[in-house]
């Protein structure tokens, strides 16, 4: 019959198949986009954290590990006799200047020692390690984590360590204070993951060393009680 439509065979005409070949891929961009920021970010973010911590701590105890020994507790403090008058008691800062600086360099080696690859990023060369992410860890199932192709995922990491020194001082005996010296170190580190960043701080205290300053016994001791006080012997 002429009144009736024919249907058109053959290929679509190429204006047409380029067409919907773009909007599939604009949609396939933004169902990755939602992925990534739904699924593998909030990940991503979690391995970075867990990452720069033990990276941290690694660094921090190799680093306490290697200058231990270039403490001489023998050469902790510096007596100085004026004439006439009693002791005075100083810490060798010259030796824990140097030890924090040893410190600070050891751990800065450490943090950059297991980085695999490098990247660069506004102007500066990062050092970057790179995670293998499997594939079924984007559906939060305990049964997938592990399947599924491997995503390599670059992380890179920026740190600077701060160090410093703090005594502390404890009453020992009845006129002997003991000094403890601690080094204090605060790592900061940044990881910087695809679409985010993390920073993390880890701070460790070690004690370096410890002394008794010698004191003359005071003629009466209470012992900071009400009890009735105690006389030396006077010699």
């Amino acid at each position: 019959m002429r009144g009736r439509m024919k249907l058109r065979k053959g290929p679509l005409p190429l204006k047409k198949v380029l067409l919907y070949s773009f909007i599939i891929l604009i949609v396939l961009t933004l169902f990755s986009f939602w992925i990534v920021d739904e699924k593998i970010q909030p990940i991503l973010k979690n391995i970075a954290s867990s990452e720069v911590r033990n990276i941290a701590d690694v660094a921090i105890n190799d680093a306490i590990a290697a200058n231990m020994s270039k403490i001489d507790n023998d050469k902790v403090m510096i007596v100085q006799q004026p004439k006439g008058g009693k002791p005075v008691y100083m810490p060798n800062d010259k030796m824990f200047s140097e030890v924090l600086v040893s410190i600070t360099r050891s751990i800065h080696h450490e943090i950059r020692k297991d980085q695999h690859s490098s990247t660069i990023a506004n102007g500066k060369v990062l050092d970057s390690v790179v995670y293998d992410l499997p594939m079924g860890a984007i559906f939060s199932n305990a049964l997938l984590t592990d399947a599924g192709p491997k995503l390599p995922v670059e992380m890179s990491v920026i740190g600077n360590v701060d160090t410093e020194l703090e005594t502390k001082t404890i009453n020992v005996g009845i006129n002997n204070p003991s000094v403890e010296i601690y080094v204090v170190i605060s790592v900061h580190l940044q990881v910087v993951v695809p679409f985010s960043s993390e920073k993390v701080t880890v701070k460790n205290k070690v004690k370096l060393g410890q002394f008794i300053i010698p004191q003359d016994v005071p003629d009466y001791y209470g012992g900071g009680s009400f009890q009735p006080s105690i006389s030396a012997p006077k010699k």
